[in-house]
């Protein structure tokens, strides 16, 4: 199951322009993803400097670990249960 969390995470990175064609990240591409969350962009800033300073040894385990990081963190979990709540 970890796996296909972290593939999903992979391809949600890779088709929101977050990883880039070379294996970097694309922090301006983050912050365009995380303002559809309606996340206020310092928060967002922060959250991102905080969670994109993981690095793993490949794209993948590196991808879950931002991506984990971002959805645990209390801006996201707020906006998050706003939207399921309506």
């Amino acid at each position: 199951m970890e796996d296909l969390a972290k593939d999903f995470s992979l391809c949600v990175f890779d088709k929101s322009g977050v990883i880039e064609p070379d294996g970097k990240f694309n922090a301006d591409a983050a912050m365009t993803l995380m303002s559809a969350f309606k996340i206020d962009d310092d928060e967002a800033a922060d959250l991102l400097k905080n969670c994109m300073a993981v690095r793993r040894r490949n794209e993948k385990p590196t991808a879950w670990e931002i991506f984990n990081c971002v959805g645990q963190a209390e801006p996201f979990t707020r906006e998050l249960v706003l939207v399921v709540l309506g």
